[in-house]
Order: C-alpha cells, then structure tokens, then sequence
C-alpha cells in the first residue's frame, strides 16, 4: 500500500467507508414524537444503547447504529448515559435490543413505532396518554 501524504506527513491508515444507512435522519426525527420507553413520558431523545454492539461498531467519540436506538425521555437519557444502559433497562422488564430492533425494522412509520412502544408499555402496565 502507498502512503498517502496529508498535509505534509505520510499517512499508511486507510479511511473506512461509512456504511450506508448508519444515520437514518427520518427515523431520529420520529424518535423524538415517540413516547418514553421507560415511564411512558413524551420521549424527547433516541439513546443508543451501549452494551452488546459489535467490535467493529464501537470506538471513541462513536455512536452505535441507528438500529440501537430507543426513545426516551430527557430525564432518563441522563441515567442511561452514566450506567450500563441495556442492565439497567433490564432491572425495569425492558428488553431494550428486541425494541431497538422492531422500531427499526419500522423506521419510516410512524404508526408501528409508535405500536412497538405503546405494546412494551402496556406490557409492563406503565400508565400513558394515546
């Protein structure tokens, strides 16, 4: 491989492609008009939950894949970032990647994210407003 010359110095490291799809700009805009994951509040944030991403989508100053992203409120965001996020959620009967992996599977509608939500809710009688 040849060095590649950046700025005057000689640089071996190669640049990674983006994956496609990483950011799903839509799907973090319907985040925020989802309801809180955890105590059915309007959600005002998606957390991308930390624990269990593969190696290769880890690293400093880098956040998870879209498809790990839940909807949360401002005040439990807070608890999550300062914890381990997915044990955390455990504790409370969440099982944060099945969500994470429905409301991306439905991340361009609105109405079955919206579903996803209000059904773990219900499930764990966490009173909401429709």
């Amino acid at each position: 491989m040849k060095p590649r010359i950046e700025e005057g110095r000689a640089s071996t490291r190669r640049k990674e492609p983006k994956e496609p799809g990483r950011k799903n700009t839509r799907q973090r805009t319907l985040m925020g008009k989802l309801l809180c994951i955890v105590c059915g509040q309007p959600a005002s944030e998606g957390h991308h939950l930390k624990r269990g991403i593969p190696k290769n989508e880890r690293g400093l100053q880098r956040k998870a894949h879209d498809r790990y992203m839940i909807p949360v409120c401002r005040r439990e965001h807070e608890v999550l970032e300062k914890t381990d996020d997915e044990a955390w959620l455990m504790a409370r009967k969440i099982d944060a990647r099945s969500i994470a992996e429905a409301l991306y599977r439905y991340r361009n509608d609105e109405r079955n994210m919206r579903r996803v939500v209000e059904n773990s809710l219900m499930e764990r009688r966490v009173p909401f407003d429709v």
